[in-house]
């Protein structure tokens, strides 16, 4: 079972839930060693990675696993063992979705639209975007955070 999140596209997965089967007794002991995987070329079968390993923590209802890695892939799978027979009734991923295209855009210029509720004004052109001016992000820290804030948030760049 698998899932492809799209052409240009790539998921950092953080954590993965599953819902057992309905004979959950009999998926406890049938879904140990099953794998959850990421690719980014699921035509070669030697090129997946291991992401999260079930082990004897399966329990009625929902089971929820932490990702081992951050790094981003096109392609998931819940690789089955010969004795674990997929038995999920559902699976949900977590993480980033990101769009994975390289822009070749240079220079661009824009329009600016004012609109107050009572005039329009259009200002043509106001912004012109330059590729050689714009700061490039190359990475965030930390990745992960509670919603209540309180900490550091570095970006790099």
């Amino acid at each position: 079972m698998g899932v492809d999140v799209g052409a240009n596209m790539l998921a950092s997965v953080s954590r993965f839930r599953f819902f057992t089967n309905i004979a959950w007794t009999e998926a406890i002991r049938m879904l140990i060693d099953g794998k959850f995987q990421g690719s980014n070329d699921r035509t070669d079968a030697t090129s997946w990675v291991d992401l999260a390993v079930i082990a004897q923590t399966v329990q009625i209802g929902w089971n929820t696993f932490a990702s081992t890695s951050t790094t981003p892939y096109r392609y998931f799978r819940f690789a089955h063992t010969s004795q674990s027979k997929c038995n999920l009734a559902e699976i949900q991923f977590f993480g980033i979705l990101y769009q994975d295209i390289t822009v070749s855009l240079t220079e661009q210029a824009s329009s600016v639209v004012y609109n107050d509720g009572f005039n329009v004004e259009t200002f043509t052109p106001a912004i012109r975007y330059k590729q050689a001016k714009t700061p490039i992000v190359t990475g965030v820290s930390p990745i992960y955070g509670e919603v209540f804030g309180g900490y550091d948030l570095t970006i790099n760049g």
